[in-house]
């Protein structure tokens, strides 16, 4: 019996000092998207178009946890205003309102008291809406494959800066240009196209 009470004791001893151990480290962030423009061609029956999205600075916000291997996942969110070039009657560069969602994993070649950097593999979707004009607005939304690289420095023991840039591979998507007399829509495909995404701010590491 004391044997087992023991073994028992020796267990929960082990079990304990395990949960104690921090195995995982987390990064919640806040920060602001850097401007960058974001070329979509559109297919045309008899040639293409570019429409281009002038991205001005917004909301960047991401968790990023990673264990004491450096093995690394990421959740990033980004909202921000665009200008674009496109023309209705003599209204130009129609407003555009832009949302991306990217989810990665990666790993983290350093990640100790101060310093972290991860490179990620990324997965997502971006979405523009313009403003509407003359019944007239337009959709366009793409989904994306592509890499992130995040890096951050800890100066205190919960409080980091960090900076990111993300490389974005647009597949073929979508723009629809929307009557808001019947709520109808036309649908017209658009070509593969690259995205770039630089951000930076503060996090909270825990």
């Amino acid at each position: 019996m004391k044997k087992i009470l023991a073994t028992v004791a020796l267990v929960f001893a082990g079990l304990c000092a395990f949960a104690e151990e921090k195995t995982w480290t987390n990064f919640l962030a806040v920060g602001c998207r850097l401007p960058t423009n974001t070329t979509i061609t559109v297919k045309g029956e008899k040639e293409d178009s570019n429409i281009k999205f002038r991205n001005i600075a917004g909301l960047d916000t991401f968790y990023i946890g990673t264990n004491r291997y450096g093995f690394a996942v990421k959740g990033e969110l980004n909202i921000n205003a665009a200008n674009s070039d496109i023309k209705i009657s003599n209204r130009n560069n129609l407003i555009a309102m832009n949302v991306e969602c990217t989810f990665g994993a990666g790993f983290a070649p350093l990640h100790d008291e101060h310093y972290f950097l991860a490179i990620f593999g990324t997965v997502g979707g971006t979405f523009f809406e313009t403003e509407e004009i003359m019944k007239t607005s337009f959709e366009f939304s793409n989904a994306f494959v592509g890499a992130d690289i995040t890096t951050a420095y800890t100066f205190s023991n919960h409080f980091s800066i960090y900076g990111s840039l993300g490389a974005h591979f647009l597949l073929p998507g979508e723009v629809k240009v929307k009557n808001h007399d019947d709520d109808s829509y036309k649908k017209i495909d658009t070509k593969a196209s690259w995205a770039f995404i630089p951000a930076f701010g503060m996090c909270w590491k825990f």
